[in-house]
C-alpha cells in the first residue's frame, strides 16, 4: 500500500481506513481478553500478538504522517511528492488477524 491522491473513481480502502480497522480489533480483543489470567502462557501469546498487531498499525500511521508532509512539502517547493511504501509483511498479517477476528464475531 502507498499513499494514494484521493481519487473518487478508487475503490480500494485508503491505508488510513485500514490503520482504523485494525486499532478498532485490538481495542475489541482487549476487552475480550480484560479479566484473563496473565500468568497463562497462552493468554500472555495472546496479548503478544494483539501487541505486534498496534506495534503495525502505529508504524503504518507514522508512514502515512510521512507521506503526508512529503506531499506538502512537493506542493510548496515543487519536488516529485515521492511516497515512502506501506509494503510491510506485519502491516499487511496484522490486517489478516484484524479480518479473522472481525469474522469470528460476525458468527
Amino acid at each position: 500500500m502507498t499513499s494514494r491522491p484521493e481519487d473518487p473513481t478508487t475503490t480500494a480502502p485508503a491505508p488510513g481506513d485500514q490503520i482504523v480497522r485494525i486499532r478498532a480489533a485490538v481495542a475489541a480483543m482487549r476487552a475480550d481478553m480484560d479479566g484473563e489470567d496473565a500468568s497463562n502462557p497462552t493468554v500472555r501469546f495472546c496479548f503478544a500478538l494483539v501487541r505486534l498487531m498496534e506495534l503495525a498499525a502505529d508504524d503504518a500511521a507514522g508512514i502515512e504522517a510521512m507521506n503526508a508532509r512529503t506531499a506538502e512539502r512537493a506542493a510548496r517547493t515543487g519536488g516529485d511528492g515521492h511516497t515512502w511504501s506501506m509494503h510491510r509483511p506485519e502491516f499487511a498479517v496484522a490486517l489478516e488477524m484484524a479480518a479473522a477476528y472481525e469474522e469470528g464475531q460476525a458468527g
